[in-house]
């Protein structure tokens, strides 16, 4: 199976290490993302949660930029570049459902803090993908 992101040297299952190609992990990804789409419209429809909720739809935008970016990707840095956008995609979801649900001044401060801190990890590149940590370093010299 092809090792798309250095995944399966570390062991870890993700859906570029589940799937045989490319193409199929990154409909899994489109499938998956949409989700929370299909059950809010459903939700909605069945009467379980107010009306105000589709108001997320406004998101679907972002969704179809992301989509697009995943269908786009030639290589690695591409795909981690949409799954970043993703994880702000979903991020954005569940903030912009806080707000819907408790449209408060405290939850809009709540929301931009998520952002900020979530910006602030991006830009300064501290996730699990980095691979220049300095205990990284140290263990790659030992033999």
């Amino acid at each position: 199976m092809p090792d798309y992101f250095g995944d399966m040297k570390a062991g870890v299952r993700t859906s570029a290490t589940i799937f045989r190609n490319v193409k199929n992990a990154v409909l899994f990804s489109c499938t998956l993302l949409s989700t929370p789409f299909i059950f809010l419209v459903a939700l909605v429809s069945l009467r379980l949660l107010e009306p105000i909720y589709i108001v997320d739809l406004a998101l679907i935008p972002l969704f179809a930029f992301i989509i697009t970016e995943m269908l786009r990707a030639k290589d690695a840095a591409g795909l981690e570049k949409a799954h970043t956008l993703g994880f702000f995609y979903a991020t954005s979801f569940l903030l912009f459902t806080l707000v819907l649900t408790s449209p408060t001044i405290q939850s809009l401060l709540m929301v931009l803090a998520a952002f900020l801190w979530t910006l602030t990890v991006a830009k300064i590149s501290v996730h699990s993908r980095v691979e220049s940590r300095d205990w990284e370093k140290q263990r790659r010299k030992r033999p």
